[in-house]
């Protein structure tokens, strides 16, 4: 048996959604039964079953899930989670500034004191409120036309998955969004910090801008590292870090990196002058994680 793959468990492996045969993403409550089904994020073969009323997709005989993403959903012994608010009021909720000049002294911690109040909704647990969240139920995966609830996948986010249907699209329009990106650079005169978004042929980058230099450097740290080299101390950027940050409206910069970089050029992290950029207004926008190699395949 493979390292770290979970065995199935009756009652804890059940997934309310899943791949048909043509690779479209159904939800459980919606399939026809009798047919074939698997995993989305590791190929796993399903099928569509019930328990208490309730329908969901079940490993068959033999199969196992193999991707972080559903090992970590089925383990937990609960479901996936959905969205049930509009794109714009759950990003405006995650970018909202209560004291605009607030240094953020824990900016690994999403919620604060200061956070607003929840609405109350039915079965809050099957909902999702935040950003950590949506790295858990892994919809960074995803194909950008998945859809959960009312809404795709890419209304919400744009990860690697979207940048040619949509990032590289001369139409399309950022607006209000979460990006999956990964932390790439830095620019400590313009308090910036870059993110990329990349596939095998193209390079998206995205800059965070600071106003306060106290939460500029706060998060910095969180992607430099100590090394010591020929018994000097320095410091260098962490490997693969990735984030999930969100924005009210991502401004685009009118020289694109995609036409002004080269990335045979030694210095053109340097150069990049990014494509979109944002302004940070607090913890909850930024959600940091280590990039699971496992997981980009």
């Amino acid at each position: 048996m493979e390292k770290n793959v979970v065995v199935r468990e009756e009652g804890r492996d059940g997934l309310l959604y899943a791949k048909d045969c043509n690779g479209i993403s159904v939800a459980a409550s919606t399939a026809a039964p009798h047919q074939y089904y698997m995993c989305e994020f590791c190929g796993a073969e399903m099928l569509l079953t019930s328990r208490n009323g309730e329908a969901y997709f079940a490993l068959r005989k033999g199969f196992e899930h193999k991707n972080p993403v559903c090992r970590r959903i089925t383990a937990r012994g609960t479901r996936e989670k959905t969205f049930n608010v509009s794109p714009e009021k759950f990003i405006d909720k995650l970018c909202h500034e209560v004291f605009p000049h607030e240094n953020q002294k824990n900016p690994r911690e999403e919620n604060n004191k200061n956070t607003p109040k929840e609405p109350v909704v039915r079965n809050p647990g099957r909902y999702i409120t935040s950003l950590s969240q949506m790295y858990t139920e892994g919809l960074y995966l995803l194909p950008p036309q998945t859809k959960r609830g009312e809404y795709t996948i890419s209304e919400y986010l744009i990860s690697f998955k979207a940048l040619n249907s949509h990032l590289l699209n001369p139409s399309f329009k950022l607006g209000a969004r979460i990006i999956y990106a990964r932390f790439m650079f830095y620019c400590s005169k313009e308090l910036m910090l870059i993110f990329t978004i990349f596939d095998d042929k193209h390079d998206m980058h995205f800059g965070v801008k600071f106003h306060d230099k106290n939460d500029y450097y706060n998060y910095l740290s969180l992607f430099m590292e100590k090394v010591e080299e020929n018994g000097k101390t320095k410091f260098r950027i962490k490997p693969r870090m990735d984030a999930l940050i969100a924005s009210r409206k991502w401004n685009e910069f009118k020289n694109t990196c995609v036409s002004a970089c080269k990335k045979k050029a030694d210095d053109y992290c340097k150069r990049c002058g990014c494509k979109y950029y944002t302004i940070f207004t607090c913890a909850r926008q930024i959600y940091l994680s280590p990039a699971e190699t496992e997981e980009m395949t």
